[in-house]
């Protein structure tokens, strides 16, 4: 099972688990909810679907979501209220997602529906809810705003039985770019019927050997300030990364490693990695290469913390603008910054199993 820690509700932090059920309407959180029972009439067309009130509470979207599911609503009702609502209630709605949330849907499962909800007309925010087919259960708020801008925004939008357990989960990634454009990244997001959300270890999923199956692909790179540059040029960067792993999905909704397919998808950029992790160059330690070879080996199964214990060896100490400029001494860079970081998202990602 996939691993992950806890952290603050910054959508880039460190990768993390929240959980975050939340079950609102006239019932208690996370309990069923008795709704009226009466038939009522199924919708004709999106244009009965009542527009929501500017930054509408929890409880009004969760009581117009389920008076929606009461009169026979599916994907195109439930879709009026999220963030392509573009103009569906008149002219005078100006939608300020437009294109930009093109990724962002409704998404039916044998339980229920994913329903996005926007309530905000001046920016393009929204939430992700759960409506579940038994109308004695309330709709359920995963709890996290996304925005979606040039600088936040969403990459892809899916559903995935991710644990092989007949759940479907609404998979987000989500995508973000520094506002200086120094660095960018994305992350693989879960969200449950249940309104829990698991931020995974992945950078995205895709069906890498078109089997059918979304595997995980985890990707590695930073931006770092150029120590002797930084103060005439405090946006100066120097740019690390390491090669990009492959875990493939097995038929047991698993992923793997140390298959045939992961090892084959790494091994160009993983060539002679084995022996010393540490390479030096000039009587310095190789940050670019040295990554290299520390993700090559945790990935073929070595520890991080040997990995890593050897090479602090070399790598002693961050580089310091007042001891390392111009000449950085031997045993100092700046590896501690990030690489034990990502060794640990190998190390947590190997272990992935059911």
């Amino acid at each position: 099972m996939l691993r992950e820690m806890r952290l603050s509700p910054a959508v880039f932090g460190p990768l993390a688990l929240i959980v975050t059920s939340c079950g609102l309407g006239r019932g208690q959180p996370g309990k069923p909810r008795v709704d009226d029972k009466t038939p009522k009439p199924a919708l004709e067309s999106s244009s009965t679907v009542p527009l929501l009130a500017e930054r509408a509470s929890l409880n009004e979207v969760s009581a117009a979501l389920a008076d929606l599911r009461a009169r026979g609503a599916g994907c195109p009702e439930f879709e009026q209220l999220g963030p392509l609502v573009k103009n569906a209630h008149g002219p005078a709605l100006v939608n300020p997602c437009g294109a930009g949330a093109t990724h962002v849907h409704c998404s039916e499962t044998a339980t229920g529906y994913y329903v996005p909800v926007s309530v905000q007309r001046e920016t393009c925010v929204w939430n992700l809810w759960f409506v579940a087919r038994d109308r004695s259960l309330a709709p359920v708020h995963g709890r996290e705003d996304y925005e979606e801008f040039d600088l936040q925004f969403t990459t892809n939008f899916v559903l995935d039985d991710f644990q092989g357990n007949g759940v479907q989960e609404a998979v987000v990634t989500r995508g973000f770019e520094h506002p200086e454009g120094v660095a960018s990244g994305t992350q693989v997001v879960r969200h449950l019927p249940d309104g829990s959300i698991l931020r995974t270890q992945f950078d995205a999923l895709r069906d890498v050997d078109g089997d059918g199956l979304l595997d995980g692909v985890m990707s590695f790179a930073t931006e770092l300030s150029v120590t002797c540059d930084a103060h005439d040029d405090p946006w100066a960067r120097i740019s690390r990364g390491a090669p990009r792993l492959l875990f493939h999905r097995l038929p047991n909704r698993s992923f793997a490693l140390n298959d045939s397919v992961a090892i084959a998808e790494r091994a160009k950029a993983c060539k002679d990695s084995q022996g010393p992790v540490v390479t030096l160059k000039g009587g310095r330690v190789s940050e670019q290469e040295t990554a290299r070879r520390a993700v090559c080996q945790v990935a073929r199964g070595r520890s991080r913390k040997e990995v890593w214990g050897e090479v602090e060896q070399h790598c002693r100490t961050a580089l310091d603008s007042t001891h390392d400029c111009p000449k950085p001494r031997p045993f100092a860079c700046d590896l501690s910054v990030y690489l034990p970081g990502w060794l640990e998202r190998v190390e947590l990602g190997a272990g992935m199993s059911h």
